[in-house]
């Protein structure tokens, strides 16, 4: 089983959730007039750091699904072994009464 290389961040990924991280958070402070400096300030923290949360707990949900995606779609070693034993036409012709509601037999 070949290992398939791993997608690494680039330099514009980092950039693009650097973009939309700086967006979402000046949105928040902005929306924040007439409140002090700290709630300010905690408020841009949190910001910040939900934001970082989520899109690391998006990147990981990606990431993850594409290996087992990747490894599902991988054949068995003993598919190949077996793959020259197999009948296809008595397969598909089983498989077509089967879908008509024939028993297996």
């Amino acid at each position: 089983m070949s290992k398939e290389p791993t997608r690494r961040p680039t330099l514009a990924d980092v950039a693009a959730v650097a973009d939309v991280s700086a967006k979402s958070v000046s949105n928040v402070l902005l929306g924040r007039s007439g409140v002090s400096a700290a709630t300010v300030l905690l408020t841009g923290i949190a910001g910040l750091l939900a934001g970082a949360l989520s899109m690391g707990a998006g990147e990981f949900v990606s990431v993850r699904s594409q290996r087992e995606l990747l490894e599902a779609s991988t054949p068995d070693p003993l598919a190949r072994t077996a793959y020259p034993h197999l009948d296809l036409e008595a397969n598909e012709l089983a498989l077509v009464y089967r879908a008509r509601g024939e028993s297996a037999e």
